[in-house]
């Protein structure tokens, strides 16, 4: 949530964030929910590009929703 809220409050147009908890009222206008979604974009292409994937078979996300793929490589010790 802390790099959502970064990201949201750098943009031309700040979005400011409070809490972990996503409420859009009304009033919110379409360009600030597509910023947002513009965030989420970026973040998730980041967090790929990273090495970070869904892992396998999970079908909750109340812990970490992404793991850090290792390479074999890295395995050996």
């Amino acid at each position: 949530m802390g790099e959502i809220a970064e990201k949201a409050s750098s943009l031309p147009e700040p979005i400011t964030l409070f809490g972990n908890r996503l409420v859009v009222h009304i009033q919110t206008s379409e360009a600030a929910v597509d910023d947002f979604l513009g965030v989420i974009r970026e973040l998730a292409q980041e967090k790929k590009a990273a090495g970070f994937v869904k892992p396998e078979g999970q079908t909750h996300t109340y812990k970490d929703i992404y793991i850090r793929r290792v390479p074999k490589s890295d395995t050996s010790g």
